[in-house]
Formats: C-alpha cells, sequence, structure tokens
C-alpha cells in the first residue's frame, strides 16, 4: 500500500564536523511527493506508527555521493519517532530509495496536516576511504599465511574493494599471493626472509592511502605472533581486562605471556605489580587516575620473542563505549551477526543504540545495508546472494561518544577439495604396508585441519596421521590384508561443509628382499645376509643369491637361509638376491655394500723429550697399514700444523729446540691409496727447559692391558746435581698422587678404561724441573645378554638387560628398532667396573608403549673419544631350526568344523616360516608366515584349504598336502615386546546359514554367530571372502570388544544390503589395538543356502 502525502521541502545549507557540504548538490535534490509505507501498527485506540521509505530525486548535472534527510513535525498531533533517513550514491538524473525508513506517530482523531513534516537536506563531499593491512605476521616458509585487511572502511559507507600487491620480498623469491582482490587473501612465502604487502582499498570513486603489513617467514622455527588486543574505555575504578588470547605461535609451541606498562599518566602510582596474573593471556588491573595507560605484550616461545601493545583510556565519566562486532566466522547459509559483547562501561548517558552497515560483499553480489534484518539491533542477520568474504561495520553509540568494529564473515557452502594422492581409486598396491598421501584445500572458508579422518578397512588410523594445513600422510603400520582394502578420507571446512572420499585398492605384493648388514666398513668387511620375500598370492619356492655381482648365483635354496661373507677388497660390491614364487615368477633386490680402506696407523716417540734448551730431539715414527703401504712420512715439530718434515722412506728425523716452553709434535703417515693416519701424541710432548735441568726418562709397565690395570712405575734422570722429589701424575689431569724424596719406583692400579698420559716430574737441588710423559692404554672387555627376550609391557612386565665392564667408562645403553632407531636411552651413565642388570619397559623416551615386534638392545661406551658399542645384531642370530608342533592329522574338513589345525612351540622369540606344499611335488601352495617374529610361546595355525586367493583347492588324485615350518632365531641381543591383541578360537555356526529377512520364534534373524576370543581389548575386523573367487564380498567392523570371549553377527548381505549368492564362504577376522597393529587374520568356513 502506498500513501500519498504533501509534504513541504527546506533546502539549507549546513556544515557538520568532517564533512562539507555541497550547495549545488542540496538544491538539486528533490523529495518525491509520496512516499513508501513500510508498516502500520496501531498504539493506541487514537494514536497509530507509521514506518516510510523515502525517494529523493537528482534533478541537477552532477553526482550526489550521499544525502541525509531529517523530518521534524509542526503540528502537535504528529510525533516523530525516527527522524533520520540515508541516501546513498544520487546519479543525476536519479531517484533513488532512501536505505533506511522514517517513523511517526500521528493521532487520528484529527485529520493529518502534510504541512506539518519538514525536511531537511544535507549532502556531502566523497572521502577517501581507509585502508588496514592487519598486524606485522611471523610466518613459516611454505605455510599459507591469511592476510587481514577487515578493519578497512569507508566514511561515507560506501562499499569498498580491496587492492593487495607483494611489493617487497627476498632475492630470489617466488612467492604466492592468491586472492588479492579479497579481504582476506592467502600468502605463501617461499623462502626465508622480509616480505611487504601493500593494501588499497576503494569506494567507486577514489582509492585510499596505501597500508603495508611486513611478514617476516623463517625455516624451522618461526617466532611468535603478539596480540594485545583491541584498544580498551575504561571508568575510572573499574577492572580492566587485558586478553592476549589471540596470540599465536607458527610452529605450534607453547607460549609465555609477560604483561607490562609502558606507559602511564604521571599522577599515578601503578607499577607493574599491580597487574595481576601478568604472566598469563589474561591479565587484569585497577585504574587509579584518569587518563591514558599503555601496556605491553610480550610473548616468548622458547626460541624468540614478539610483542605487541594496547592503550587504556580512562575517564571518570562520559567513558566511549567498548565496541565488539563478534569474531571472523563462516556459515553455510544464513548469516546472525551478534555485537551483544559491546559494553559502555559507565551506562550512559542514553542506551546503547546500534547500526551495522556493509563494508564490502563478494564480486557479484547485489546486497545493500538496507537488506540488514533488523541491523539498527544487536543481532541482525542476512541472507547471502553469493558466496564469499562479507565485511560489516558495527557503529555502537552511547548517546554521546560512539566507536565501531568490524567482522569477517565468510559465506560457504561448497565443500572442499579432497583428493587421494596415492593410492589411487582402482590402483594395485605392490606393498602391504604402503603409505596414503592425501591433499585438500578450500578457497572459500579453509579447511578446518582438526576435522580431518582417516580410516582403512574401517580402522581410524587418524591418530598415527601426519596433517599439514593442505594434506596428510600415513604410513600403514601393520601389513594389509592381500587383496580388496579401502580408505575412506573426511574433512569439513571452516563453515562446515564436508567432503569425504574413499578409494578402493588392491593389495598384490611379490618382491624379493635382500637384507644386508653392514653395508658399508673397512676391509675385512663381514657382511649378514638374510634372504627375505614377500608374496601375497602364493608361495616363495625358490631363493638363490649373486654375493659379488658377477651375475652368477652362488646359492640356491627352498627356504629362506642366512649367510655371512667376508670381503677384503676395497670397493663396492652389489650382491643381487632373487626369489621365484610356486608361478614360476621371479623377482629380485639389491644391495650395495661399500668395503673401504683401512686407514694406516703411526706410532710416535720423542727421545729425549726433555732436558736443558737447546734440546737435541730424536723423533721416531712407524707407520703399519691393512691393505697397502706407507708412501709419506710427516712431522710437524712444534704443533703449529704446518708439518716441517716430509719423506717417501723414513719417519726418523732429529730437531732441536732452543726456546723454553711445552710444544706438542706429531706424526702423520700416509699410505698408497691417500689415506692418512696421525700417531697420538702423548709421547711427543717437547719440554726445553732452563739451563742446568734435569732430563727425566719415564718408565712404565705394562703399557698395554685390561682393566683393572696394575701398572709398574719407575723413573730416571741426568742431572748436574741431585734430584731432591720425585713425582707422579698417574692420570695426566695436573694432580700429582705420588711423590718421594727418594725414589721414583711405585705401582698404580687403573680402574677406568681408556688412554692415560702419565707424567713423571724430577726437580733437583737447584729447584730445576723436568717431566716426562708416558703412555698407558687400559683396555676393557664388555658384554650383554638377554635372559628372556619376549615380555609384555601391558602386564606391567618388563625385559632385563644384562651387561658386564672389565673396567669403567661412560655407557649408554639403548633399545633401537628394526631401523636401527634408537627408540629408549635406558641408562647414560658413568660406570665402574662390574656387572649390571637394567630394566626396560616397552616405552619410548616419551614414555609410550612401542608397537608389537623386535627391538635391539646396544651398549655403547666412550672409549676416550671413540665411541665404541657391543651391538650382537649382525654377528648372531639367523640360525635356522624346526619348532616343535602337533602331529598332523592324516585328513581334515573344515565344513565339518574340523580345519587343519597346528599348533608349534617356541622356546624363545624367533622368525617362522610356514607353508602348504604337495607331497610329491617340490612345490608350496600357500605361505602362512615369511620369516614373521613371534613371541616366546605356543602358536597355532588354522587352515581351511585355502589357496592364497581365498579359494578352495585339493590336491591331485594320489598326491597329499604337506606342511612345513621353519624357525630363525633372533639375535642374542633381540627383546620381542608384546602389546598387540590377538584373536583366537574363531568359528562360526550354524554351519550352513540361510539368510532371511523373517525372525524365528524366539524374534531373531537368521545370522551367523561368530565366535572368538581377544587377547586384550580391541577392535575387530571381519571380512567375508568367497570361497570360489577369491572376492571379499562383505566387510565389518565391531569396536571396543573386551579382552575373553566375544559373539560378532554376519547377517549374509554384502556391502550393499544384499544377500550374498549361495556358496561357501570364508570368514575371516583380524583384532586391531588401539594404535592401530592388526592381528593375523584368522579364517573360518561357511556355507550359504536358501
Amino acid at each position: 500500500m502506498r500513501y500519498f502525502i504533501r509534504v513541504m521541502i527546506i533546502l539549507f545549507l549546513l556544515t557538520f564536523s568532517g564533512f562539507f557540504v555541497n550547495a549545488m548538490a542540496a538544491e538539486s535534490l528533490q523529495i518525491a511527493p509520496d512516499y513508501i509505507l513500510i508498516s502500520s501498527k496501531r498504539i493506541t485506540r487514537v494514536e497509530f506508527e507509521y514506518t516510510y521509505k523515502a525517494q529523493v530525486t537528482n534533478r541537477g548535472t552532477a553526482e550526489v555521493s550521499s544525502a541525509e534527510g531529517v523530518v521534524s513535525s509542526l503540528s502537535a498531533n504528529t510525533v516523530v519517532t525516527d527522524e533520520k533517513i540515508s541516501f546513498g550514491l544520487i546519479p543525476a538524473g536519479a531517484t533513488v530509495t532512501s536505505s533506511d525508513t522514517f517513523t511517526f506517530r500521528h493521532n487520528r482523531t484529527f485529520p493529518f496536516d502534510p504541512s506539518s513534516l519538514v525536511w531537511k537536506l544535507t549532502t556531502t563531499s566523497n572521502q577517501a576511504p581507509l585502508a588496514s593491512a592487519g598486524n606485522d605476521l611471523n610466518v613459516l616458509v611454505q605455510i599459507p599465511t591469511e592476510l587481514d585487511g577487515r578493519d578497512s572502511y569507508d566514511p561515507d559507507g560506501n562499499l569498498v574493494s580491496y587492492r593487495w600487491e607483494l611489493v617487497k620480498a627476498p632475492v630470489g623469491s617466488n612467492a604466492i599471493l592468491v586472492g588479492g582482490h579479497l579481504p582476506n587473501p592467502t600468502f605463501i612465502a617461499d623462502i626465508p626472509g622480509e616480505y611487504t604487502l601493500s593494501l588499497i582499498t576503494n569506494d567507486g570513486k577514489v582509492d585510499s592511502q596505501v597500508d603495508q603489513v611486513i611478514i617476516k617467514a623463517a625455516q624451522g622455527i618461526a617466532l611468535p605472533n603478539a596480540d594485545a588486543g583491541k584498544d580498551i574505555n575504561a571508568l575510572l575504578g573499574s577492572t580492566v581486562t587485558l586478553d592476549g588470547n589471540n596470540s599465536s605461535d607458527p610452529n605450534g609451541i607453547f607460549l609465555d605471556y609477560l604483561w607490562s606498562f609502558s606507559q602511564a599518566p604521571s599522577s599515578s602510582q601503578l607499577t607493574n605489580n599491580d597487574l595481576i596474573s601478568a604472566n598469563t593471556a589474561t591479565s587484569q588491573f585497577t585504574p587509579d587516575v584518569e587518563g591514558v595507560f599503555d601496556l605491553g605484550l610480550k610473548v616468548d616461545n622458547g626460541t624468540g620473542a614478539d610483542s605487541d601493545a594496547v592503550r587504556v583510556i580512562v575517564s571518570q565519566s562520559d567513558v566511549a563505549p567498548n565496541v565488539d562486532a563478534g569474531h571472523s566466522f563462516a556459515a553455510q547459509g544464513d548469516i546472525a551477526l551478534d555485537g551483544s559483547n559491546s559494553n559502555d562501561p559507565d551506562n550512559g548517558p542514553s542506551a546503547l543504540s546500534f547500526a551495522w552497515d556493509f563494508v564490502a560483499v563478494p564480486q557479484g553480489s547485489l546486497l545493500q545495508t538496507a537488506q540488514l534484518e533488523n541491523r539498527l539491533t544487536a543481532t541482525p542477520h542476512f541472507t547471502p546472494d553469493r558466496e564469499g568474504a562479507y565485511v560489516l561495520r558495527l557503529t555502537v553509540s552511547d548517546g554521546e561518544k560512539n566507536g565501531s568494529d568490524n567482522i569477517l564473515v565468510i559465506s560457504d557452502k561448497t565443500p572442499p577439495n579432497l583428493q587421494f594422492i596415492s593410492p589411487k581409486d582402482a590402483a594395485t598396491v605392490t606393498t602391504s604396508t604402503p603409505t596414503f598421501s592425501i591433499t585438500f584445500d578450500d578457497s572459500g572458508s579453509k579447511v578446518d585441519k582438526k576435522t580431518f579422518r582417516l580410516t582403512i578397512n574401517g580402522v581410524d588410523v587418524t591418530a598415527n596421521t601426519t596433517v599439514s594445513d593442505s594434506g596428510a600422510t600415513y604410513k600403514v603400520l601393520s601389513a594389509l590384508p592381500a587383496g580388496a582394502n579401502q580408505a575412506t578420507a573426511t574433512i569439513s571446512d571452516n563453515a562446515g561443509n564436508e567432503k569425504s572420499v574413499t578409494v578402493r585398492f588392491t593389495v598384490s605384493v611379490f618382491r624379493a628382499i635382500a637384507s644386508c648388514s653392514p653395508t658399508e666398513g673397512q676391509a675385512p668387511l663381514s657382511v649378514k645376509y638374510q634372504s627375505k620375500s614377500e608374496f601375497t598370492g602364493g608361495s616363495i619356492v625358490r631363493y638363490r643369491w649373486d654375493f659379488d655381482g658377477n651375475g652368477t648365483y652362488d646359492t640356491s635354496d627352498s627356504v629362506a637361509t642366512d649367510y655371512t661373507r667376508n670381503w677384503t677388497n676395497v670397493g663396492v660390491i652389489r650382491s643381487t638376491l632373487e626369489v621365484t614364487n610356486n608361478l614360476g615368477q621371479t623377482a629380485t633386490d639389491s644391495c650395495a655394500i661399500n668395503v673401504g680402506g683401512n686407514a694406516p696407523t703411526a706410532v710416535a716417540n720423542a727421545s729425549p723429550s726433555n732436558g736443558p734448551a737447546p734440546l737435541n730431539v730424536n723423533l721416531t715414527c712407524t707407520g703399519s697399514d691393512k691393505d697397502g703401504t706407507i708412501s709419506k712420512y710427516e712431522w710437524d715439530f712444534d704443533g703449529d700444523g704446518v708439518f716441517d718434515y716430509s719423506s717417501a722412506s723414513s719417519g726418523s728425523v732429529s730437531h732441536t729446540y732452543s726456546t723454553i716452553g711445552e710444544l706438542i709434535a706429531s706424526c702423520r703417515v700416509t699410505d698408497n691409496s691417500g689415506l692418512t693416519g696421525l700417531a697420538r701424541t702423548t709421547t711427543t710432548v717437547i719440554r726445553p727447559s732452563l739451563p742446568g735441568s734435569p732430563s727425566v726418562t719415564a718408565t712404565v709397565s705394562p703399557a698395554v692391558g685390561n682393566g683393572p690395570l696394575r701398572v709398574n712405575f719407575s723413573g730416571t734422570a741426568v742431572d748436574d746435581g741431585s734430584i731432591k722429589l720425585w713425582e707422579w701424575d698417574f692420570n695426566g689431569d695436573g694432580v700429582y698422587e705420588y711423590s718421594s724424596a727418594t725414589t721414583a719406583t711405585t705401582s698404580f692400579i687403573y680402574v677406568q678404561a681408556g688412554v692415560f698420559a702419565p707424567k713423571l716430574r724430577a726437580t733437583d737441588n737447584d729447584g730445576n724441573v723436568g717431566i716426562d710423559t708416558a703412555e698407558v692404554v687400559v683396555n676393557l672387555s664388555a658384554t650383554l645378554s638377554i635372559a628372556s627376550e619376549t615380555f609384555e609391557p601391558g602386564l606391567g612386565q618388563t625385559a632385563t638387560i644384562s651387561t658386564t665392564l672389565s673396567a669403567g667408562v661412560p655407557v649408554k645403553l639403548v633399545v633401537k628398532n628394526q631401523n636401527g632407531q634408537i627408540v629408549r636411552t635406558v641408562v647414560q651413565t658413568n660406570r665402574a667396573a662390574g656387572s649390571f642388570s637394567d630394566s626396560w619397559d616397552g616405552r619410548n623416551d616419551a614414555g609410550s608403549l612401542v608397537p608389537e615386534g623386535v627391538y635391539y638392545a646396544v651398549l655403547e661406551y666412550d672409549f676416550s673419544g671413540e665411541t665404541r658399542s657391543v651391538d650382537l645384531t649382525n654377528t648372531t642370530g639367523g640360525s635356522r631350526y624346526n619348532p616343535s608342533r602337533t602331529s598332523i592329522p592324516s585328513k581334515f574338513s573344515p565344513f565339518a568344523g574340523q580345519p587343519l589345525v597346528i599348533d608349534f612351540t617356541l622356546t624363545r622369540a624367533s622368525e617362522v616360516t610356514a607353508f602348504i606344499g604337495r607331497f610329491n611335488v617340490d612345490t608350496r601352495l600357500i605361505t602362512f608366515y615369511d620369516r614373521l617374529p613371534f613371541p616366546k610361546g605356543t602358536h597355532r595355525i588354522v587352515w581351511n584349504g585355502e589357496n592364497a586367493e581365498g579359494q578352495l583347492i585339493h590336491p591331485p588324485t594320489g598326491d597329499s598336502f604337506l606342511f612345513g615350518i621353519w624357525g630363525y632365531n633372533l639375535p642374542n641381543n633381540a627383546l620381542f615386546v608384546k602389546n598387540s591383541a590377538q584373536i583366537s578360537g574363531l568359528s562360526a555356526l550354524p554351519s550352513i546359514l540361510v539368510p532371511s529377512d523373517h525372525v524365528d520364534s524366539n524374534g531373531n534373524l537368521a545370522q551367523s554367530d561368530i565366535s572368538f576370543t581377544l587377547s586384550n581389548t580391541a577392535d575387530a575386523e571381519l571380512i567375508v571372502f568367497d570361497a570360489t573367487t577369491g572376492k571379499a564380498v562383505a566387510s565389518r567392523y565391531f569396536r571396543q570388544l573386551a579382552a575373553g570371549s566375544n559373539t560378532a553377527h554376519w547377517d549374509g548381505r554384502d556391502d550393499n544390503g544384499t544377500f550374498v549368492a549361495p556358496g561357501r564362504y570364508r570368514l575371516g577376522m583380524a583384532a586391531i589395538d588401539s594404535g592401530g597393529q592388526r592381528s593375523i587374520r584368522l579364517y573360518t568356513l561357511q556355507r550359504v543356502y536358501y
């Protein structure tokens, strides 16, 4: 409905603070003679309230950037309650509707007089918008960073556009700026250094001034980002809360906080001690005077710090409101804003009023401020017409003073992009422990990486997945089953849009694994070769090694066998393992053995080493080389790094020392391969002394031996007088433990291992001194043993590692995994000679239980700066034997509930190979385990007559099946950690399942009851295979089953909910613990019949 009201227009010229009113423009405007009724309602019996929008026409030749109309009433019967309306851009000749409304109340017992409404119009010239590029940032290279231009706005209320540019970057940088037209573009620094980006905004007419943000990118560890929050208006005497919770660390490191005053009014008595909880993210203080308080926030991540400041303006009255438009967020549909956290510290003079305006909208959006529902309240809302970034500005007034705050809102209805890089859908994976690689991104509200989830065959492995800002990787911990597998990845964006992708792939593995250790060292090098392989489609029937890489295979074995070879020639040897499967296919793998030459060794001596200067010293040096000859001898006479003597034939030379003091002569030898060796300088310390000083010769016996070592010491001296004092420093540490006025002969027991430089000091009757140094080498013997290698940490069990030392030495006892990585340092200390027992609880250095499997204890010790070790990993184990087992029946009937059951017992943890072959033909049909590590104890194999593809097989007429099993001893330093769940006692009833939608007399559906026992609490995974084709037809996942007896159910349906075809099926069940470790899958058979 439209009401027609004649109006009187009053045009006038006014100047407001900060605005210039254009008289010509105002005169060209005319309010239209009718209004647009928005609403009307009855207030009392006679009073009604009317809300209208007005229209203005620009009759001039120039556009008007904006105009404001104020209406008043000349009649007591008509009362204006909302007098202001606003108009945006008014082009020349155009008619524009106001963006907001005016309201009046009229007493209808009196006729309405249109002339009682009087309008005043003002126009303003366009002001340039303001650009704000946000706080400077510290970031990591290659990590996307969101820039923040949301605080930009236009004082005239026009919509703004954004233009970001990278204006400075380190030399060689190819940094990326994505979405430079957005308020929140993404920037990726590619190399360390400082980057500068500029922001210019435009209101459709003019550009803003340039604002810049500086980004400092680091490789490895970046500085944190301090954020002290918005400036605060406060009432004198009230508590002020400082908030630094928006501070962040690019590395995810925990932050330390420290607040402090940087400036306060001169009359204030406050100090930093008046800040409550100054070392937390939120601190408080109570202002004691009016004025401006400036505070600083320092955040520290342990490697560096960053600072930010906040200003608190304190008044006793007329305090401006604190405006809070809320935190930026993303949403899928209708957007609700909330400025109710805004506050007025002095609650007056009037109640807070609110006004929301659009600052920016996405390209293509037609939304205007007028379309904000309830925009003059604290909680307006709007419906986006385009996906993208909306910036809104909230202005709050207390009747005298006002303030503003901006908020960024992302409208996003599009799910993120999510893709498996590997494995691809329908791919065939040639390893049972593949690495999953997934990428994701979202150009709208950005991905929320905390929502990422990855499941493999129904098992949630997210906890062990590495998730970055742009993707995720997961390395399978427990081998996946052969055949069909599937993985599902899911992620949401910050608006809540979810994307889920599933890939289905096949695991088919056939490979040789050439295990060689060590792969480098000096000749003669002893290398241990282990024959290993993997084949998911059958059995390995032949292993062959070509050790020297000459193309001729040196071995041929029907079962895996370990070998040791000693290599004496220097060079690279490529050893190759070839395996053949029961299908006649071959696979090879090689390892490169790098045999290095031995560096020569040198022994040097100086005689005499001391005496009056000038001192003529005979220097002797001999060299030896295990695999070559000495080609050069060199002497550095004074230890300055310059070799003063060189000879191709002899290391003996004389040199005269004229300068009094202590010098170290050193000898270097070079062999025919160019390798060098330096002699120890223990006995080539030269000490020319004052005239008349004695020349001393020290003697030790024995000079070399195992600790504890008793050494006899003696000495002589040549002097022009007599020796009054003999002294020995046994350890060469400057402390003389022995002194005698009559003899240099004594003895000392060395209990520590190492190379020692005992010194004999002689003092004559004139007080002159002579010193000679000898050398004592105390070796040690060390052992490591493990009495019981299998233990279960989850039951509180520990493993005991026994070691012995014949002499004292700094030691480190570590536990390594099968990749040679240290998972736990059990002991690191100085130990005396003796026997020691140390316990390992099966946990890593972080305190977490390690995955089930084989680990190795290694003793390392420091021998005079050289790290030596007792490591039995490559020198023991590998011997093959036949474990004891139960007798094999002459026949078995799987469908009658009588599968082939074989129990085998291991007296110690071992690798096990077990298989089924044919009795009359040397071939294998299926391999149960191929050198799979097992703990000590009794283990069970249950076979239902299927091959590797899951198909039931029968031996040819006149032949029968043959079972074979081998054990391989683990190294003597091996430890087997048991902590994963195991499954046993698997069976299914009824033997013939008749699936149906109908319930029986007890109200139960026809289903398969699958019984089994779990060793620990775990999940269980059921996969149902067609026993004729070997194809997986159904999978079920059962979570958090208790240890002990359990029953699961299968309803006879496939994964699509359809009843499977009649036939024979294999039901395979595996246990999966909380760490994602999967047990050996057990199988039972069941017929399906209709």
